[in-house]
């Protein structure tokens, strides 16, 4: 038995036990010395006030431990997204369904 991708059907994601590279964004400045702490991530304080850190995870265990530090620092989580993975263009008589993660067909105009 094929379990479904987390990324929904169609898409690809990455598996629980390979590398992907990641994007997470936290509230505040983060010194350079917690790079290191968090799987050696890139550091990036934005102008808007948070900090983006990026880099590969060996796998899903990597990944939970890096947010259990970030959690445990007491620093909000914004956002948490892979940079890996074919960047697919939806058809133009489709459209991304929020709701639901998959998508639906675009409503058309009734013919005249």
């Amino acid at each position: 038995m094929t379990r479904p991708s987390p990324a929904g059907p169609g898409q690809t994601g990455p598996t629980p036990t390979g590398t992907a590279t990641y994007e997470i964004r936290v509230a505040g400045h983060l010194d350079d010395h917690w790079a290191a702490t968090l799987g050696d991530l890139t550091l990036v304080r934005l102008h808007d006030g948070t900090t983006s850190l990026t880099g590969p995870l060996v796998d899903q265990a990597q990944l939970h431990g890096v947010l259990t530090r970030i959690r445990d620092l007491g620093v909000p989580l914004l956002m948490l997204r892979t940079l890996d993975g074919p960047v697919q263009q939806p058809r133009p008589d489709r459209r991304p369904d929020p709701a639901s993660g998959t998508r639906s067909r675009a409503k058309r105009a009734p013919d005249a």
